[in-house]
């Protein structure tokens, strides 16, 4: 009887599985023509079977529902069992031929196209968009069949188990993307390389598995004229077991999305707590095979340990308040619209969430996901942001005029700090780094244009003080201010502003400048360079109004200048080149007692860069680097320690976080003086180091 059943499903049901067959077919023999487009034999091969096995669960299942012969099925001495075995096996018959076409596909569009092959051979993201399509295959093969098995065997009609498949399926992408984003993993981005969330993916494709057994057992148990019990029995059976496999695989999920310290792998952004004890730095984990993204580390120097805090992003020090490190939480899928804001203390190493009501407020008021994100008083916890009352969804962008607010930390007051003539906006601001009063840049609007620098203002904290706001600048660079790295632009009694102003020659060899202003007071200070300047770096003194600033004069010498604006004086303390070489140069640090300032050096030669081959090991050039110390009352420079120019392979089998550290980040990154007044080195993203100045030992901290 069983073999009946089968031989009758396989016939009564031979169509529409015949039209996906000859699909198939054609799509081979359009895979040996050279018109045919190179890519889709792949692409037919990857997605295929999903489609093809959704529409043969529900077909062979809710078919005979809808044609009316289940009721003649359930008259014969055969159990119920039996028949869902016989469609079930007839299923997965013409599901694993489908499997083996293909396979044969997918193997034929990568081998037997060298055209292809040729295409793909220097784009390695091609190589990891199918990497990641291929892992997604049998997740995606499992789901797909048992919630069309399920959906088909409790449906009344083939358009209802259709429309139950459809909606089915987009809920389990929709949890799947909440626990991804839960998580916090990278399985969700198939441009990261980083592959599937095997975890996650099992889990959900457990859930239809569940599902389908469900549907078996209320297909067993339910006679052929209750289809709504048997779709209420199937739910319930389906419900029950899916919480208790929940309860069971909770501790495991949540253990699993832990990152402890020996599971971080690349960091990025150090940053150096204001006493020089801890680095906060933001990175990645591994885990079980799974890549987490968006840690926020904290190392101690004192005591060698290395933590993850939490899932957060742009984390930096609070000057006022030490040990404390305060850094932005990760949204749930691009909500809430504002952002939420956490606060952690380096020595306990505990977590706690600022509750800012204003933030829902300004979410309200203030529609513009493109705009500046409002900025946090580092006391207060007041909002500085900007916004146009009067503006409308339809109204023109160039013609906005947006004014300066701050709204107290509970959302109760709202008061206009810098108002704005008409034709002109807010284009950037921040707080001082004492919370006192802000910075903004008005620009003014033009019709067709967008312009790059605009008045720079300074204004007090307290709307309640009727003061004026101080012009310090006529034409300041908009990008040149912001709260991440005060000491580029702002001196340490924040009495002092430096600034880069934007070159509008068309010259090979513009004339680049320093402009110092005084932000309380009528004081001014130009820096010229010579001409051909490429690149000017600065930094302030942490303890007096002394600017160092590093300049490439022109390509192939570096120039550094320490700059007293009180004095009007500037002098060169240090030069450096290295001819045939393109030459970068940036101040990293001073020291505690502003004596000792690090320079780091870098060059290069302009090469066309080696094409990336996916199949073999392809070959690539670190530039040279080296790390001076300059004594500034003496103008004695040493070199710290120095990397000659190294070449490093890549080799196709080498994870993603591998491939990101050889690219991006150098042997030895510096980070800044510690408190001991020892120089802090991140070495490859992967360990600590700590240099002595004097002696030139460098000891390891930690690794991870």
């Amino acid at each position: 009887m069983i073999r009946a059943l089968l031989c009758k499903d396989l016939r009564l049901h031979a169509l529409p599985t015949a039209g996906c067959w000859l699909a198939l077919l054609g799509a081979t023999w359009l895979a040996g023509s050279a018109r045919f487009t190179y890519g889709v034999p792949l692409l037919v091969g990857v997605f295929a079977p999903t489609v093809i096995v959704a529409i043969l669960g529900i077909v062979f299942f809710a078919g005979e529902t809808d044609g009316g012969t289940e009721a003649f099925l359930h008259s014969l001495p055969v159990s119920r069992r039996a028949i869902w075995t016989a469609r079930l096996v007839a299923t997965l018959f013409h599901a694993l031929l489908i499997a083996c076409l293909s396979a044969w596909l997918i193997v034929r569009g990568m081998l037997s196209l060298p055209e292809l092959a040729e295409v793909w051979k220097y784009n390695v993201q091609h190589w990891e968009n199918l990497r990641f399509v291929l892992l997604c295959l049998p997740y995606a093969i499992v789901l797909c069949f048992t919630v069309s098995l399920s959906t088909g065997a409790t449906s009344l009609s083939t358009r209802w188990g259709i429309i139950r498949y459809v909606v089915s399926l987009l809920l389990c992408i929709a949890v799947y993307v909440s626990l991804i984003a839960v998580s916090g993993t990278l399985g969700w981005d198939w441009r990261s390389g980083t592959g599937l969330d095997w975890l996650v993916a099992s889990e959900v494709a457990l859930a239809g598995v569940v599902a389908c057994l469900a549907a078996c057992r209320a297909f067993c148990s339910s006679a052929v004229g209750e289809p709504l019990n048997r779709l209420r029995r199937a739910t319930i059976t389906w419900v029950v077991a899916t919480s208790v496999l929940a309860l069971a695989i909770l501790p495991f999920h949540c253990w699993a999305n832990r990152t402890p310290p020996h599971t971080a792998r690349v960091l990025w952004s150090p940053q150096l707590s204001p006493d020089g004890r801890f680095v906060v730095s933001e990175g990645m984990a591994t885990k079980l095979g799974r890549v987490f993204g968006q840690r926020v580390f904290v190392a101690d120097i004192h005591q060698p340990s290395i933590a993850c805090l939490s899932a957060g992003m742009s984390a930096r020090w609070l000057q006022h308040k030490p040990h404390t490190v305060q850094f932005e939480l990760p949204r749930f899928i691009s909500w809430p619209r504002y952002v939420r804001i956490a606060r952690a203390d380096a020595v306990p190493r505990q977590v706690h969430k600022v509750d800012i009501p204003a933030l829902h407020r300004v979410a309200k008021i203030s529609r513009e996901g493109y705009a500046q994100p409002p900025a946090l008083n580092p006391r207060t916890l007041d909002l500085l942001f900007a916004w146009d009352p009067e503006h409308r969804s339809g109204g023109s962008m160039p013609n906005r005029c947006k004014h300066l607010w701050v709204m107290s930390r509970d959302g109760r007051r709202l008061s206009k700090l810098l108002p704005v003539v008409s034709g002109a906006t807010v284009a950037r601001f921040c707080w001082d780094p004492e919370g006192a009063g802000a910075f903004a840049v008005v620009k003014q609007n033009r019709e067709g244009t967008e312009s790059q620098t605009g008045k720079l203002y300074w204004v007090s904290g307290d709307a309640h003080r009727e003061a004026p706001p101080t012009l310090i600048a006529k034409e300041a660079p908009e990008m040149e201010f912001s709260h991440w790295d005060y000491s580029r632009w702002l001196s340490a009694d924040s009495e002092w502003v430096a600034y880069k102003p934007t070159v509008y020659s068309t010259s090979k060899s513009p004339k680049r400048s320093v402009e110092v202003r005084q932000c309380r007071g009528s004081g001014r200070y130009t820096i010229p360079f010579p001409s051909g300047t490429q690149e000017v770096s600065t930094r302030w003194s942490p303890l007096e109004p002394v600017l160092s600033a590093v300049s490439t004069v022109p390509e192939e010498q570096v120039e550094v200048r320490i700059c007293d604006p009180v004095k009007r004086r500037s002098d060169t303390v240090f030069r450096f080149s290295h001819p045939g070489h393109r030459v970068n140069a940036e101040v990293r640090d001073w020291s505690t007692d502003g004596r000792r300032l690090l320079v780091s050096v870098e060059a290069f030669r302009d090469q066309p860069p080696e094409r990336e081959d996916a199949f073999k090991a392809f070959k690539r050039e670190t530039p040279a680097r080296w790390l001076f110390e300059i004594d500034v009352q003496t103008r004695k420079a040493v070199m710290l320690c120095g990397q000659e120019k190294r070449i490093y392979s890549i080799r196709p089998t080498d994870p993603e976080w591998k491939r990101v550290c050889d690219r991006y980040f150098p042997d030895l990154w510096p980070i800044g003086y510690d408190s001991d007044g020892k120089v802090l080195l991140l070495k490859k993203s992967r360990e600590l180091l700590r240099l002595d100045p004097e002696t030139g030992k460098m000891t390891v901290i930690l690794k991870w």
